[in-house]
């Protein structure tokens, strides 16, 4: 069965962090989705949060996992919420649906922002690389 990730912050391609190297070692960039979410200044990075309400969108990279043990030993560890972490973690991984296109879905694992959004800024338009000026997504030729 075909795994996918969802990544939507300082991992994506366009953004130029040195992890994305190791996240290429095991997974393919497929395409752009989105999830239906609100996206949150963390500081140095965002926080997705879930949303019922259909417009509220965060865009981001959709990847074809190819080795997701490794792939996840590295990625828990990046984003706080490998089991030898002290807890609380700032970060969950999910199984969550996302959009591929306006009309279809499919499962994709993410990371999840964990802790209250009261006091934190919303990034408008869900889209983080234009929210840092690096740029849009860009599409992928599948």
């Amino acid at each position: 069965m075909t795994e996918f990730l969802f990544i939507y912050g300082t991992l994506l391609s366009g953004y130029g962090h040195p992890m994305h190297e190791i996240l290429g070692r095991y997974a393919d960039l497929s395409g752009i989705g989105f999830i239906n979410g609100k996206l949150y200044e963390l500081g140095d990075y965002p926080g997705l949060v879930l949303s019922n309400n259909t417009s509220k969108v965060v865009w981001g990279e959709i990847y074809i996992i190819r080795e997701n043990e490794e792939l996840f030993r590295y990625l828990d560890e990046y984003e706080g919420c490998a089991s030898h972490q002290p807890q609380p973690h700032e970060y969950r991984r999910d199984l969550v649906t996302i959009h591929d296109s306006p009309e279809h879905s499919l499962l994709a694992w993410t990371y999840l922002y964990k802790h209250a959004v009261t006091d934190l800024s919303l990034i408008p338009g869900g889209d983080y690389l234009s929210h840092r000026n690096k740029g849009r997504l860009k599409i992928v030729n599948q």
